[in-house]
């Protein structure tokens, strides 16, 4: 199943329940066949809106690439996060924006504290952005056009998509069905392919590029990062620390209590790169669930060993063992 990533503006956050569109996506949502976050810029929209604040609650936050201060208050409008596509938060303010300047330091505020929305959504590889402010659902083909694949539109587009994702896949859209679909897959997605404990074994050399090991308190990740000649970069192991043998790969996580154990550490996400490339994604879903959605690895010829992108994953000269 894949997981799709709805991120909400504001103006979409359904504290009265009276958005209908909003209360099925919020259905899916529980049931765990969707995930409905915030992004690290919306908290500071709610400091004087107790009720869409607590409702916000519900959902997990994306981060970004940096800390960003657009007033002169000691609050941050957006945090670092897990991202796996590198920000074009320039480029999206001016698509959305223009380049004239704003006509009051209120509105610049709201228009780009707007644009870290959409730039964090972007990010994190977001399925769907959900907004009802005319501005931004004016310049969805804009975005588009730009490479920015995106899914920006309101509550009632996202949903009826969704709903038939799931009508198209698995003949309903009952949430109770879906709900006994989402149970009976294995603790591990990788992509939108169901496991449980796995790895993945160079079919040449025998070495073991990726494995999880499932228990019932927690999931542990093995793997091995080597570059494209072949040259290994990074080394982890549970309950270790992350061992780097050159400067190329770097690691940013959401750590926290989560049953993940990644490396030495629990998180709840993490986010492998080099450049500007991914090289290995993942992430803590619903009820102790833990998505790969992305990967990139090669084996000791420098072959690419094992690619996830969102749904897909494929494997080229490796040996699985479960």
């Amino acid at each position: 199943m894949h997981i799709h990533r709805v991120v909400i503006d504001a103006n979409r956050i359904n504290a009265r329940g009276r958005i209908e569109a909003m209360n099925r996506l919020d259905a899916y949502h529980t049931m765990g066949a969707i995930e409905l976050l915030q992004t690290s810029t919306l908290p500071v929209e709610f400091l004087t809106a107790p009720l869409q604040r607590e409702k916000a609650r519900e959902y997990d936050v994306i981060g970004g690439s940096a800390l960003v201060y657009l007033t002169s208050r000691n609050v941050a409008d957006a945090y670092p996060g897990t991202p796996i596509q590198e920000s074009r938060l320039p480029e999206i303010e001016r698509l959305l924006f223009g380049t004239k300047p704003f006509p009051t330091d209120r509105i610049r505020v709201q228009s780009q504290r707007d644009a870290l929305h959409v730039d964090q959504a972007w990010q994190h590889g977001a399925d769907y952005f959900i907004t009802d402010d005319k501005r931004i659902l004016d310049r969805a083909s804009a975005l588009a056009a730009a490479g920015i694949t995106l899914g920006v539109c309101s509550a009632e587009d996202c949903e009826n998509n969704i709903t038939k994702y799931f009508v198209r896949h698995y003949g309903t859209s009952d949430p109770a069905t879906l709900a006994a679909l989402v149970r009976n897959e294995g603790p591990l997605l990788l992509g939108s392919n169901s496991s449980s404990g796995i790895a993945f074994i160079d079919a040449i050399t025998g070495e073991e590029l990726l494995a999880f090991e499932v228990s019932e308190t927690r999931i542990a990740l093995r793997a091995i990062i080597r570059g494209p000649v072949g040259d290994r970069w990074l080394t982890i192991v549970p309950n270790q620390p992350f061992v780097f043998d050159g400067p190329d790969a770097s690691i940013s996580i959401d750590a926290g209590p989560s049953p993940l154990l990644f490396g030495d550490k629990f998180c709840r996400a993490f986010a492998i790169s080099s450049a500007s490339k991914t090289l290995l994604a993942g992430r803590m879903l619903r009820y102790g669930r833990f998505l790969l959605h992305h990967a990139c690895l090669h084996g000791t010829s420098g072959r690419e060993a094992i690619r996830i992108t969102r749904d897909n994953l494929e494997i080229d000269g490796v040996r699985v063992t479960f």
